[in-house]
């Protein structure tokens, strides 16, 4: 099988390793320029906000992985450039190409009170559901194990016993699910795609932001203090920083309403597709930090 992958980044290398080993080969989109790839696998320098470097892209692929994305910015007419119109761009190229199937990676914060980028997603949904194309959309949850930001942050400042901030009660819910899960749930979804599904990929429990401190805080034996920040104040600080010319400030003005926006918890079509359910935290901890080197 012939694929694109737009954006190999953190997921999106280990997951082209992972095609590879399934038999799977093709053109990894990176806007930067050539990209060091797994074998099996060519780059290819093209931007989804420049539709003309996308001409050609898709020549005799047979399905579309759309990963690029961007997840944070404090202007949210980006979201909009590379999530949305991106996804319409790259949508075009695949249907000229005669690309049978069209791929995308959306996310659990999927609700309107989400913030920019949730809406900015919710709109990119929409484009591949109305584009004649069979397509999957695909909903991960909060994804450890990739270093960097987000929940890995957490996780390394409880490993370290460091002060951990808590906006408001504590009471968001996340579902962590480990990196190795979500490039084996994408690449069972690659090779037996079908069209119209929305399939999310999370942790098998869906816990709140104090709680999964406090499992992390066991784990690693560790007692991590907690500064609780009124919502507010969170805001605010926030919408300070965005008037900075920080080029990766700590906060994003839509941190908190993607943090605390609703969201679903419901794995069953995974299951009952392809029988997958990603391990608990715990177990997912121990790949990471008792494995052998």
């Amino acid at each position: 099988m012939r694929l694109l992958v737009s954006g190999p980044g953190r997921l999106g290398r280990p997951l082209l390793a992972e095609l590879y080993r399934r038999g799977v080969t093709g053109i990894a989109l990176c806007r930067s320029g050539v990209a060091l790839l797994p074998p099996g696998w060519r780059s290819l320098r093209a931007d989804v906000t420049r539709p003309e470097s996308l001409a050609g892209a898709c020549t005799d692929c047979e399905q579309v992985l759309h990963l690029a994305a961007v997840t944070h910015s404090n202007r949210p007419q980006r979201y909009d450039e590379v999530n949305a119109l991106g996804t319409q761009h790259l949508i075009a190229e695949a249907r000229r190409a005669g690309v049978r199937q069209f791929i995308l990676m959306s996310t659990r914060a999927i609700s309107p009170q989400g913030g920019g980028y949730s809406r900015s997603k919710i709109r990119a949904e929409g484009m591949v559901r109305a584009s004649g194309m069979a397509w999957d959309i695909v909903r991960p949850s909060e994804i450890y194990g990739t270093g960097g930001e987000g929940i890995s942050a957490l996780i390394d400042r409880c490993r370290q016993g460091r002060w951990v901030p808590v906006v408001g009660d504590g009471g968001a819910r996340l579902a962590p699910i480990f990196l190795d899960d979500v490039v084996d749930g994408i690449a069972r979804i690659v090779m037996s795609p079908r069209a119209g599904e929305t399939l999310q990929l999370a942790g098998p429990e869906e816990v709140t932001y104090l709680d999964l401190i406090g499992r992390l805080a066991a784990y690693f034996r560790t007692q991590p203090r907690i500064v609780r920040l009124p919502v507010g104040l969170f805001e605010l600080a926030s919408r300070l920083l965005a008037l900075l010319p920080l080029q990766k400030p700590p906060l994003y003005i839509d941190q908190v309403d993607r943090l605390l926006s609703p969201k679903t918890h419901d794995c069953d079509a995974m299951f009952q597709r392809f029988g997958f359910r990603a391990r608990a935290l715990e177990a997912g901890l121990d790949a990471i930090y008792r494995r052998p080197h």
